[in-house]
């Protein structure tokens, strides 16, 4: 997992994408141009189809050869680019993401199970969710709505204490801690947020497609580095099989995968619409009082069959066989095992493509 500094912050925010190129990198090689996390910084400038060889040039003028390219490079895939040029651009949603990180004197929420655990607050309209991040730094996060160009420029480009003003009027009267902790917001993160409904392609010969690179969505959804986490499971265990072709794994890794990601993203999409729909207060007490207590065991099946998909690892179990229920604690040691195996079995494509597996220098 990658680090990446915050101003204002003394301690560095995480980056899934580290994650999954380790994983690649374990399943398929260093010659899959799997970066290592010296690398990460190269910028893609063309890929080029040579007989059976991948070349890759980057805008520094190097240059890497292999057999094969996973891109995971991202919304703005420049392997997408590259493989389908019509498609290259993700749709903008409309909605911008706004949050921060709170001084480290920020009074921790009264309830001390926040401290554990992701709370989402809902009013009449909008969301807002928060928890406590690493090192202990408390933080938030919501989605405002940019119906124009202008709109979101306008709250990428504000001026902090102009931002912190326009949060405090939209979310004032929320429950605590809300207000309090816009108001203690040393650091500002502001991020447009695209996706991709759809591609006609996930991959061209043996160049890949996985992550956001191919099916970026809505933090809405908050299933995008799981996603991409399960994207690198599955293929470095297809691409294992040393009697197929790299392309074959790559064309049933898209049709195990792809039905799964593109109904995420759509509802990912259809989560944001949501929260711009204003509730009376009749509608909001049938929520809160009825509907909720009603449906809760409802929610928690349907979220535990989204977050459970651990499935697609292995076609002949059912997601509940691997994760064990949402409350039996078990799931975690459940996934660490599936990717063990994922990890020995994927070996063999290291063997077969490069030769042994070996660190990258």
């Amino acid at each position: 997992m990658t680090q990446r500094r915050v101003p204002g912050l003394e301690s560095p925010a995480h980056c899934v994408h580290y994650q999954v190129a380790e994983i690649l990198r374990a399943g398929i090689g260093v010659g899959a141009f799997v970066p290592h996390h010296r690398d990460v910084g190269r910028r893609l400038r063309d890929l080029h189809l040579a007989g059976s060889e991948v070349i890759a040039t980057f805008e520094d003028g190097t240059t890497e050869v292999g057999d094969f390219l996973v891109g995971a490079d991202g919304v703005h895939s420049r392997v997408r680019a590259w493989m389908l040029p019509g498609e290259a651009a993700a749709r903008d949603t409309q909605m911008v993401s706004i949050g921060g990180f709170c001084a480290r004197d920020f009074a921790p929420p009264a309830d001390p199970r926040d401290a554990t655990r992701l709370t989402f607050v809902v009013g009449p309209k909008y969301q807002f969710g928060y928890s406590r991040m690493n090192d202990g730094l408390w933080g938030w996060w919501c989605h405002a709505h940019a119906p124009n160009e202008a709109a979101g420029t306008k709250l990428l480009t504000m001026a902090s204490e102009d931002l912190r003003a326009c949060m405090l009027e939209r979310y004032a009267g929320w429950s605590e801690p809300v207000e309090r902790l816009i108001r203690d917001t040393v650091s500002w993160l502001r991020t447009p947020i695209h996706d991709l409904p759809h591609l006609s392609a996930w991959h061209k010969g043996p160049v890949l497609l996985v992550g956001d690179a191919a099916h970026a969505m809505s933090p809405a959804g908050g299933q995008g580095a799981s996603l991409a986490l399960e994207d690198a499971m599955l293929f470095a265990k297809l691409a294992a099989d040393p009697s197929r072709p790299i392309e074959d794994a790559m064309s049933r890794f898209e049709a195990r995968r792809r039905a799964r990601a593109e109904a995420v993203v759509a509802q990912a999409y259809a989560n944001d619409r949501r929260t711009l729909q204003a509730l009376g207060p009749v509608a909001m007490w049938t929520r809160d009082r009825v509907m909720m207590p009603i449906f809760a065991r409802f929610i928690e099946k349907a979220l535990n069959d989204v977050y459970s998909s651990a499935a697609c690892l292995s076609p002949r179990r059912r997601a509940r066989d691997v994760m064990g229920s949402p409350t039996a604690g078990s799931h975690p040691a459940a996934l660490a095992s599936e990717a063990r195996e994922i990890t020995r079995g994927t070996r063999a494509a290291v063997a077969r493509v490069h030769g042994p597996a070996s660190s990258h220098p």
